[in-house]
């Protein structure tokens, strides 16, 4: 037997161990202690922190799963059951990286025993159903089963359906598709939600008449479309935005749904929109409601902006950008102006000023000490990544200092490497 083959059945012997009761309050790891058992996101961010960063090895994810996993004899909830499963899948994917196949099988088929076992503990545990469909992908029929449930349990997975169905290529799968999108903006909630499911599913229509224009129905697009219209108010809302006396709160949605709905209906009634509320501001810049209509402005270009245009869209995000910065010219400097001008600029220069100014002006606030240590990070800044992801850590919620730490570890690793 080689060494590689022997050290992977070592593991495999490893994991599969029975686990006394007694040692599930000895865990390897003290973050997983800081965790409720029914804290999926806590539990998450120590999935994320000792299988899927940069850092962490086999050896690490295994112990997880052993802590996970006599942690679940304690207490089976539905969270602890689906971070193990997410785990035995990470060591599947780590096996079959090494070229280990026997061993990936095992590490699979062990995660898919958890996720169904889940299941029949809990008949509503989306994400169980979700992973079971990854699992499963080899078996297109079987994973879109899985996924059509997970789907009917949580309706933010049925783009993810759409897609796969989409690539079938064939009528009944493109029609399922299009039931899946409907149904899916039928149910989602009014406002962003709504609107967001309607740009999912206009893309699905698009995605369908690139890829089978013979199987396209235009009439349902249509259709669909006119039925937005209808939902949105377009044209009341049109007509709000076009009229110079219009009330700040009634723009504020106004714009927000213009700007939302840009994939389905265009830029132009957002662009136009902006530049009102910008020559509003510019008129009267002391008046008592020029920070509402900056703040209406700026949530209604970064519904847009945060939304789908995120690489490459300089027809919107350039003149979005200028228009933002003259409220702030105008010592209308509030958060979510700010927020929007960091939200839609694209150059990194630009991007970095626009994080460093609403820490600058906001400095008590973890979040935006995340996303300027965050964008130091993604420009191999390790030092000053790890000043702000310090400071982050400080300033955050509990549930939120687990996905920071994460970040923050793997920085100090390059900054001692470095």
């Amino acid at each position: 037997m080689s060494k590689l083959a022997l050290y992977w059945s070592v593991c495999i012997s490893i994991a599969m161990l029975y686990v006394p009761l007694g040692s599930a309050s000895e865990n390897t790891f003290p973050q997983f202690q800081g965790c409720s058992v029914d804290e999926a996101r806590c539990l998450e961010n120590v999935y994320y922190m000792h299988c899927a960063d940069r850092g962490t090895g086999f050896e690490s994810c295994l112990a997880l799963a052993q802590d996970l996993l006599a942690q679940r004899q304690l207490t089976p909830t539905t969270a602890v059951g689906d971070i193990l499963g997410q785990v035995y899948y990470r060591l599947a994917q780590m096996a079959l990286f090494a070229r280990a196949e026997d061993v990936e099988e095992q590490y699979r088929a062990r995660a898919r025993e958890i996720f169904l076992d889940v299941i029949a503990q809990d008949k509503s545990a989306a994400n169980s159903y979700l992973m079971l469909s990854v699992i499963d992908n080899d078996s297109p029929a079987v994973s879109l089963a899985w996924k059509r449930k997970a789907v009917e349990l949580d309706q933010k997975w049925a783009n993810s359906l759409a897609t796969n169905l989409v690539r079938t290529g064939t009528a009944d799968g493109i029609a399922e598709a299009i039931e899946v999108v409907q149904t899916a903006y039928s149910k989602a909630a009014p406002g962003k939600e709504k609107w967001r499911s309607a740009s999912y599913a206009y893309a699905t229509f698009e995605s369908i008449n690139f890829q089978y224009p013979n199987l396209y129905d235009s009439r349902a697009a249509d259709k669909f479309v006119a039925r937005v219209r209808r939902d949105s108010k377009w044209n009341l809302v049109s007509r709000i935005l076009e009229d110079p006396t219009s009330a700040p709160r009634f723009v504020r949605d106004a714009l927000e749904t213009a700007c939302s709905l840009t994939d389905v209906f265009g830029n132009e009634l957002c662009l136009r929109a902006g530049e009102s509320a910008v020559q509003a501001v510019l008129d009267a810049p002391d008046s008592a409601y020029a920070q509402t209509l900056a703040d209406a402005a700026a949530t209604g270009m970064q519904a847009h902006g945060g939304g789908h245009c995120m690489v490459d869209c300089p027809d919107y995000n350039t003149p979005r950008v200028k228009q933002l910065e003259q409220f702030v010219k105008f010592g209308l400097d509030s958060l979510a102006v700010l927020e929007a001008i960091a939200t839609i600029s694209r150059e990194p220069d630009q991007w970095l000023e626009a994080r460093r100014e609403i820490v600058a002006r906001y400095p008590d606030n973890g979040e935006a000490r995340f996303q300027l240590g965050k964008v130091y990070y993604d420009q191999k800044r390790w030092a000053e990544a790890v000043v702000q992801l310090e400071f982050a850590i400080e300033l955050s919620p509990p549930e939120d200092q687990y996905f920071i730490a994460n970040y923050l570890r793997q920085a100090n690793i390059e900054l001692e490497l470095n």
